[in-house]
């Protein structure tokens, strides 16, 4: 799950030169959207590497995920209409780590279930 949280991260970093975003006000706002919220999701992934995730970096996750599902329509970027590319790229993105988050969290939730039937001896 961390590496594909990884690999979310790294592509909004650069998902504005494969998709070739327009030269325009509204898309260089859209990639600044991107770059923040890859930035961030990157990195709590790759310290999710590093050590045992918790709770709190899925809601993070979750949180960075539902922004980018409404940023394209709340935002006014540069007061130009979003390009099509960018908006779809935010939405699937913004709806691949809401997932992402919450099978996470699910797993977390399963793990520490597990652990305390463990304990008790069951």
């Amino acid at each position: 799950m961390t590496l594909l949280m990884l690999l979310s991260g790294v592509w909004l970093l650069v998902a504005s030169w494969p998709l070739r975003y327009p030269f325009t006000d509204a898309a260089e706002e859209a990639q600044r959207n991107e770059t923040g919220v890859g930035l961030v999701v990157a990195f709590i992934a790759g310290a999710g590497m590093m050590r045992r995730r918790g709770l709190l970096s899925d809601l993070v996750v979750l949180l960075l995920g539902l922004w980018l599902l409404v940023s394209p329509f709340v935002v006014d970027y540069g007061g130009e209409v979003t390009p099509r590319v960018a908006q779809t790229n935010e939405v699937v993105m913004g709806i691949v780590l809401i997932a992402l988050s919450v099978v996470s969290m699910l797993l977390y939730f399963r793990s520490r279930r597990t652990g305390a039937d463990e304990r008790e001896g069951g």
